[in-house]
């Protein structure tokens, strides 16, 4: 199941947020063994994107760290690949 991973950051007002080292982790929360960190690229106007390569279909779990300086942004996201 290959497919690409883009996140946008953006603030409060939805100005893009720049300068940030983003990682995901890609958890199968059903089964073990399965789960995989990738780091994803800036493309500009507060977007990232990395290509991945899930083993299965079905329920993911994307945790996604921004890190920038002294800031640190999270959020999970559970998503369904077919």
């Amino acid at each position: 199941r290959e497919g690409e991973l883009v996140i946008t950051l953006l603030d409060k007002t939805g100005e893009p947020l720049r300068g940030f080292k983003v990682t995901a982790a890609l958890v199968r929360p059903t089964r073990a063994g399965l789960d995989m960190q990738i780091e994803l690229e800036p493309r500009g106007l507060g977007e990232y994107r990395a290509e991945a390569a899930l083993p299965l279909a079905g329920q993911w779990d994307v945790r996604v760290l921004a890190r920038r300086a002294h800031e640190n942004l999270q959020a999970t996201r559970r998503i369904l690949v077919q």
